[in-house]
Parts: C-alpha cells; structure tokens; sequence
C-alpha cells in the first residue's frame, strides 16, 4: 500500500454542514440497525466543519457500518462534540458491541485486522473498514483516537477544525425517482461478496429500471454466464472473496463473453497504484461512498460509448 501523501484521492476541503452528511447517513444505514435490532442514534447538530465533506463521510459510513456489523444488541450512537477551544469538535461514533481487547487497541486500524473474526468470516468483511478510515483520517490530517472495553462497546472519535456556518447553498438535488430512459431494461452484473453493501446497490439499480444479476464473486458470475446470461454493464467491488481482486475478475468475464463488456471498478480503498492498475485495463474506478447521480452518470457515459462505437463499425 502506498502512504497516505502517495494518493490518488483529490482533498477539496471547505467549510460544510455536518446536518448533511447525519441525513445521508441515516438513509444509508437506517435499515441496516432495524435488520439487526439495533437502534441508530444520530444525534442533530447545527456544527458547521472545515474539512472534504466526501472523505470525512467515507469516514463515518466505515465506522458505523463497523460498529454495526460488531453491535448484536443495544445501538450505535452519531455525536458531534464541541472541544473547550472552541477551535475543534469531536465526531464520534459510539457502539455497544464485543469491545476490542487492550492489546488488539494498536493493531485495530491494521489491513485485514478483524474483532472476534478468527474463522474469516466473509458476512464480517474483509476488515478493511478501519484501516481506510486511518488512512483516509491521515490524509485529512485529522487526529483519530479510540477508546473501548472488552464486552462493553468502542468509541471512535475523529477531531475536525470547526467552521463558521456559510450562507445557504442549493442543496444537492435528491435521488430522482424518475428512471433513466437509457438505464431502462439494461442488464447489469454486480459482484460484491458484502451483503450489505450488495443489497443497497441493487436497490439503487433497481430503481433506475435495471435489471440485476448479483454474484458474490467470480465462480458465482461465470456460473451466470454460464446460464446463458450476458450482461450489458458489470460493476465490481476490488477486494473479493477467494482472494480474488475486481480487475482480473472482470478482465476473465470479459474474455469468456468475447467482447469488452463495459466496466466500472467501486473501491474503498485510496491507494494510487489502484487507480493506475484499473486505468491499465481501461476501467474507471469510483471511490467509496458512491453518490447515486455519480455512478448513474457514469453507467450512463459507458454505454453511450459502447453504442457509439457499435454504430461506427455497422
């Protein structure tokens, strides 16, 4: 992995409102702690930040989507605290789970690290979630601090400057209900080995009129194939199961379909040799969070060329 002032991730910090980013993570997430029993407590806030409003949500959908996955009773709880200085806050994210260990409390933020997850466990993850979030925190230079218990929950806390509140601004405009006529009915492979994550994207397919195969990684996607299915799009998460990676998982249905199907690659990860491994192949990647209008944007651009090109050879 390259270090943090190696990335690929652009840093656009500027002041915003932490309201924003607490709606869209209870849409985000609302479902999920109701599918668990859980309750998602995020607490209002009028606090406005200076930071990446992107990367810091990158942030938060890790670490309660963490807290989640390890929580199997009680909550998780979204608090903004102001410092004394004036100066800062702290965005914490407070959880009722299994607790991490004193000696597991430095390696925690380590790739591939995982609590209570000897048997590797795919339905927890790869145990990615922290180690982006470090990383991504490093990035921002803003300080990432942990406190837990055994047995009595996590706090995971990350200082922000505080901004003063901007005047107000358009919001971005919502999810459009209305599908997409030229997503419409199109045919597209999502492989994804987190069910979570597998679920909500289907969804927002679904809702552009999108018809879905879902594999969780590549036997399960040439079995498809294999059943006569031949997807018009393919979107792949990198890092899946059985060791496989999205690039070569799409490279290898590519060859088996005969064609250059149009791609997209959705990681985590803000490692830059990634960024150049999938523009190798001629793959554009999409960093997590994926904002809806973004991804539909660019579905919407890769088959455009597709069928531009189509229309040249005939």
């Amino acid at each position: 992995m390259s270090r943090p002032e190696e990335h690929a991730v652009p840093v656009d910090k500027k002041p915003f409102a932490l309201s924003v980013l607490f709606e869209q993570l209870a849409q985000d997430l609302g479902v999920t702690a109701q599918d668990k029993g859980l309750r998602l407590h995020i607490r209002a806030s009028r606090h406005w930040v200076l930071s990446d409003a992107t990367l810091v949500y990158r942030i938060l959908l890790n670490l309660v989507g963490n807290a989640l996955r390890y929580t199997e009773r009680g909550g998780v709880l979204v608090v903004a605290r102001p410092a004394a200085d004036g100066q800062t806050l702290q965005l914490q994210v407070w959880d009722s789970g299994v607790g991490i260990a004193p000696q597991y409390q430095s390696v925690v933020f380590a790739e591939f690290f995982q609590v209570a997850n000897a048997a590797r466990d795919r339905t927890k993850g790869l145990g990615l979630g922290l180690n982006i979030v470090q990383r991504t925190a490093a990035l921002l230079a803003h300080p990432l601090q942990l406190a837990s218990r055994l047995g009595h929950g996590t706090r995971v806390s990350l200082v922000l400057p505080l901004a003063q509140p901007q005047l107000a601004t358009a919001p971005e405009p919502a999810l459009e209900s209305a599908l997409a006529d030229d997503l419409r009915d199109v045919l597209v492979l999502v492989i994804e080995d987190d069910t979570l994550v597998m679920t909500a994207l289907t969804g927002v397919l679904q809702a552009w009129g999108m018809h879905v195969l879902a594999a969780q990684g590549l036997p399960e996607a040439l079995q498809l194939l294999a059943q006569g299915d031949a997807p018009e799009l393919i979107i792949s998460d990198f890092r899946l199961q059985d060791a496989h990676d999205g690039i070569a998982v799409i490279v290898r249905l590519r060859s088996e379909l005969g064609c250059s199907v149009p791609a997209c690659l959705i990681s985590g990860d803000i490692d830059a040799g990634l960024v150049h491994a999938a523009q190798d192949v001629g793959l554009t990647l999409l960093h997590k969070p994926v904002r809806p209008g973004k991804l539909r944007s660019l579905l919407r651009s890769l088959l455009r060329d597709q069928r531009a090109g189509q229309d040249a050879l005939s």
